[in-house]
């Protein structure tokens, strides 16, 4: 897909309203704690929000510090501009060489998934990290039990196959897809260190699930992969 293609594809209005769903709350609660656990040592952190939405997670990461949100979505940084937010159109890719060991924090939010470089979004993001900074990423799982059981049943495990089929809802951009095992490798291979990988919750069925207090250290069946590792 051409960058101009994918430009066009996450400015799409309904893009912007299914985002939404990614505010689930054990990945809120996994990037303010690890923010807070920094903090501490330095509270002048700079921080980077890769693909920062409407600028609802940058208001709770402000009081840990200096944050700068990208996207390219134009609705996205329209309505971060509305709320005074810092941000920029752009995808770290564009970044200039002014922010090259700049961030204490680098966040990618979902973002993974939507990649298809992924080896040189990794780099770029270890590029822009200070030494000894912290990179705050997670991704849906692959081979969660909730996966695993549609598979079991012949059922198409919510893998997208078309921008089309089988709707519009349904498709949001998702072109890799990960294990925790295949997340650690490839930040080992981008330089990354002291990688913990963290399960989120443990779906059994639409409506019945594993929280995150039991399903944390159970990353392998969970529903999304939650990572913090360092440069």
């Amino acid at each position: 897909m051409k960058k101009s293609k994918i430009h066009n594809f996450y400015n799409q209005k309904l893009l912007m309203q299914s985002s939404k769903r990614g505010y689930y709350q054990e990945k809120i609660n996994f990037f303010l704690e690890e923010l807070k656990r920094y903090n501490k040592k330095d509270k002048r952190i700079k921080i980077l929000d890769i693909g920062c939405n409407d600028g609802e997670l940058i208001k709770k990461y402000t009081k840990f510090g200096q944050v700068l949100g990208i996207d390219i979505s134009k609705k996205a940084i329209k309505e971060c501009k509305k709320k005074g937010l810092p941000c920029k159109l752009s995808d770290i890719e564009s970044l200039p060489p002014k922010y090259n060991n700049y961030f204490n924090v680098v966040i990618a939010g979902d973002i993974i998934e939507h990649i298809f470089d992924t080896d040189r979004f990794l780099l770029k993001i270890h590029k822009v990290l200070k030494k000894d900074g912290k990179l705050l990423l997670t991704t849906p799982n692959l081979a969660s039990l909730g996966r695993r059981i549609l598979l079991l049943f012949g059922k198409n495990p919510f893998i997208e196959y078309s921008t089309k089929l089988p709707s519009k809802e349904f498709n949001v951009g998702h072109i890799r897809y990960y294990t925790p095992n295949n997340i650690k490798e490839q930040l080992k291979e981008s330089g990354f260190r002291n990688i913990k990988i963290y399960g989120d919750r443990i779906n059994l069925s639409n409506y019945l699930f594993i929280p995150h207090r039991y399903a944390k250290n159970l990353p392998t069946l969970s529903r999304n992969i939650m990572v913090c590792c360092q440069k």
